[in-house]
């Protein structure tokens, strides 16, 4: 929250240009920050981790240029869970 000393400030610039990253379902593990989100790297929305000083793309989960869209984002039992599109077959499952 902003406290009024300490103004917020972007931390990247995940889809650089006019468009939007829109990162959403933001979750902690092992030390990187894991999130949804869009950037220009042709992989559409999937799943990018935040190292403290860079985005990078966590895993491809519908390969190609389609989303993988995961969602929902969560830690059980030390092991990071997601609900994702891998394919237009099975569309979304749990994953791990």
């Amino acid at each position: 929250m902003y406290n009024g000393v300490n103004p917020p400030s972007r931390v990247a610039d995940i889809y650089p240009g006019s468009s939007d990253s829109d990162p959403a379902d933001l979750v902690v593990y092992n030390n990187k920050l894991y999130f949804t989100a869009d950037s220009n790297d042709g992989k559409g929305y999937e799943l990018r981790m935040y190292n403290g000083s860079t985005v990078s793309l966590a895993v491809d989960i519908f390969a190609g240029s389609s989303h993988g869209h995961p969602y929902a984002n969560t830690l059980f039992n030390n092991k990071l869970f997601f609900s994702a599109q891998g394919d237009f077959a099975t569309g979304y499952e749990l994953w791990s």
